[in-house]
């Protein structure tokens, strides 16, 4: 018979599957996921779950030398944004080591609020994950704009610059700046909240 300890423990493993699958996170991260969601239910009790091996990407420009470990990028983000551990892939999903993309669809129907959205998630989610060191170069930002649909070529860099002094632009980089992690962090939490609500489809792996 199952004691009302281990009918704990096993709850809460059952809940971490539950948030992962609805998810819908795709192949080797399923076990990442997991492995973050369950860390957030039961500190320190997960440590012995390998998570996939990855291979290295080629070096980039704005990335910075230190190697994250598989299944950092998660924490921290949810640290940086102040959001749950096992919201960052409601939100968010690798696609490869160092190429961070949104999971997300119902993105405001005006240009210019959702690529600012966008760059703030994108921004902020690769500077939090340390995949990008100081600032972002803002082809990532175009290439998610572009992909939802967003993306306003003559006046991407103008949608942009309106985000200063929260996001610093810089020539092709954007910097987020202390505060405009707290925006960002506003941004996921707005995100989140429609998640919850039953406004958000399901999430899109690429």
């Amino acid at each position: 018979m199952t004691d009302q300890a281990d009918q704990g423990l096993i709850d809460k493993i059952n809940a971490a599957h539950r948030t992962v699958e609805h998810s819908e996170v795709q192949g080797n991260y399923k076990m990442e996921a997991f492995k973050i969601v369950l860390t957030s239910l039961l500190p320190g009790a997960v440590s012995s779950v390998a998570g996939p091996k990855s291979h290295a990407p080629a070096t980039q420009k704005n990335q910075p030398s230190e190697q994250i470990d598989a299944g950092d990028w998660q924490t921290l983000i949810a640290s940086k944004l102040h959001i749950e551990s096992e919201d960052v892939v409601k939100i968010y999903h690798m696609d490869g080591q160092d190429s961070l993309r949104l999971s997300l669809k119902n993105y405001p129907k005006a240009q210019s609020a959702a690529t600012q959205d966008i760059a703030a998630l994108i921004s902020a989610g690769r500077q939090a994950a340390r995949l990008d060191d100081a600032s972002t170069n803002i082809k990532f930002i175009r290439e998610e704009s572009e992909y939802y649909g967003r993306l306003n070529k003559p006046n991407f860099t103008s949608y942009l610059k309106k985000m200063m002094p929260d996001f610093r632009l810089d020539g092709k980089e954007l910097k987020v700046t202390a505060h405009g992690f707290d925006v960002a962090g506003e941004v996921a939490k707005k995100y989140l909240k429609n998640w919850d609500e039953g406004k958000e489809v399901k999430q899109e792996q690429r």
